[in-house]
């Protein structure tokens, strides 16, 4: 995996995944567990990819490192990029996904099964507190 930039006119970047590949970024709630568990939170979701057969896994972790609950999307919106005449897949999961209470932290897998390369961009991911 390596960041690129895509278009340098523009400075967008890119996370490239390399084919038949799975990478993931653990977010700790350490600073918000007291919110966590007081509150109804949920997620927010976005990711634009080049490659049909891609996926994104959310998992979500309780203070003993167990797996409690588990969010896997796949693309579901396809558009064309204007610029390159490619196809993007648009990972746009808008409605929210509850955080149960006591989560300690996220593990968010982006998860290439294609033979070749993928561009994972535009990623975001919003914590809401109701």
């Amino acid at each position: 995996m390596n960041l690129s930039f895509i278009n340098s006119s523009t400075n967008e970047c890119a996370l490239v995944l390399s084919a038949k590949t799975r990478v993931y970024q653990k977010i700790s709630f350490d600073t918000y567990s007291l919110l966590l568990n007081t509150k109804q939170v949920a997620l927010l979701f976005h990711l634009k990819s080049n490659c049909n057969e891609s996926f994104v896994d959310i998992n979500m972790y309780d203070f003993n490192n167990i797996l409690h609950e588990s969010e896997t999307f796949s693309h579901v919106i396809a558009d064309t990029d204007n610029n390159t005449n490619s196809t993007i897949y648009e990972f746009l999961h808008s409605t929210s996904t509850p955080v149960p209470k006591h989560t300690q932290y996220l593990q968010i897998y982006l998860i290439n099964q294609e033979d070749t390369i993928c561009y994972f961009t535009n990623m975001s991911l919003t914590i809401k507190f109701d």
